[in-house]
């Protein structure tokens, strides 16, 4: 177990080191609409890494990992890219 909280304070280490999409959104709402948008979008980046982290953290694996997330991954970075430059045309 040590070295499960090892693995995500790494991951949250480099998190913090390179923005990544999360960064952008928060960053977006915030300079664009206003600060409380901002809290409310990091509330919900929170909010989806805790639902992401307790599975794992847990050892709760319903479906093979490689293979949902192989899935899940592109469609989801498609739909919050695709929401990205929709919201950039909008400016």
């Amino acid at each position: 177990m040590p070295s499960a909280f090892l693995h995500f304070a790494l991951i949250h280490l480099l998190m913090a080191m390179r923005p990544g999409p999360n960064t952008v959104a928060v960053s977006y709402f915030t300079a664009a609409r206003s600060r409380s948008a901002g809290f409310r979008a990091a509330a919900g980046v929170a909010a989806a890494s805790f639902i992401w982290l307790i599975p794992r953290v847990s050892d709760y694996d319903p479906y093979d990992r490689s293979d949902f997330e192989s899935r899940l991954a592109p469609g989801f970075m498609l739909l919050f890219g695709l929401k990205i430059l929709d919201a950039a045309r909008r400016i």
